[in-house]
C-alpha cells in the first residue's frame, strides 16, 4: 500500500511522514528533500533548482517525475510509501500512477491536509528541521529536546529552511492553488481522497491517519 500526502506548504505532511517512518517503517518519499539534496550538490542543475525553490515556483514535471521514478525502483515491494510533496500537478499524478503500475504498486489513499492560510503562516514561522535525519519540529506545536537537539537522531542543532518566509509562503500558496489544487478533484473523482483537518494537534492527526490506513488494510 502506498499513500499520497497532499496539502499546502506548512500543513504538516512532512511531520506525519517522519512519524510513520519511525513508528511503522514507512518509506518517506520527500520530493522537497530530494530537490534540496540536488541543490546542495552545487551542480548546474542544482543551482537552477535552487533558484526555482527560492522563488516558490514549481519544478518541471519531467524532472521531478524522473527523480521520483528512480527512487521508487529502489524501494522494497513490501515497504509502504508516503509520497510527500509529489505529485503537484495532474501530469505528475498520471506519471506516478504509471510508474507504480509497472512495479505492481498503487496509491491506496490520498490524504489532503486542510488548513487555513493563517494557520499555515503560524506553522512555517516556527518550523525547524534536523539537517541529518530531516525530522520536522515546531517551536510551539512540536518542540525538540530542551537543549535544541533532534529527538530522532540526537543531532545537536536544527535549522530553518530558506523558503520558510511569509512572502515566499504566499507565493507558494498561489502556486499550490494553481497547480496542485486540481489534483484534489482528480483523486476525489477516483474515490481515493480523504480530507484531514490538520489544524488539530499533531498526535490527533496521526491517530486519524492510522485509522484510515487500518481500514484500507482491511
Amino acid at each position: 500500500m502506498d499513500f499520497v500526502l497532499l496539502g499546502p506548504p506548512g500543513c504538516g505532511k512532512g511531520t506525519q511522514a517522519i512519524i510513520f517512518k519511525n513508528k511503522y517503517g514507512f518509506f518517506h518519499m520527500s520530493a522537497g528533500d530530494m530537490l534540496r539534496d540536488v541543490v546542495k550538490s552545487g551542480s548546474k542543475i542544482g543551482q537552477e533548482i535552487g533558484e526555482i525553490i527560492d522563488r516558490g515556483d514549481i519544478v518541471k514535471d519531467a524532472l521531478i517525475s524522473s527523480m521520483v521514478g528512480d527512487a521508487i525502483r529502489k524501494i522494497s515491494p513490501e515497504q509502504a510509501v508516503f509520497f510527500d510533496g509529489y505529485p503537484r500537478s495532474i501530469r505528475q499524478a498520471e506519471d506516478l500512477d504509471l510508474m507504480l503500475s509497472v512495479l505492481n504498486r498503487e496509491i491506496s489513499k490520498v490524504f489532503y491536509f486542510d488548513m487555513t492560510e493563517q494557520g499555515l503562516i503560524e506553522r512555517i514561522q516556527g518550523r525547524m528541521i534536523c539537517p541529518k535525519c530531516k525530522a520536522v519540529y515546531h517551536e510551539k506545536f512540536y518542540p525538540p529536546k530542551a537543549d535544541g537537539s533532534c529527538q530522532c537522531c540526537g543531532h545537536p542543532s536544527l535549522l530553518k529552511r530558506n523558503d520558510d518566509d511569509v512572502t515566499i509562503l504566499k507565493k507558494r500558496l498561489h502556486v499550490f492553488e494553481e497547480n496542485t489544487r486540481p489534483i484534489v478533484e482528480y483523486y476525489k473523482q477516483q474515490g481515493r481522497l480523504v480530507v484531514v483537518q490538520s489544524n488539530q494537534p499533531i498526535e490527533n492527526v496521526t491517530i486519524e491517519l492510522e485509522s484510515f490506513i487500518a481500514l484500507t488494510k482491511n
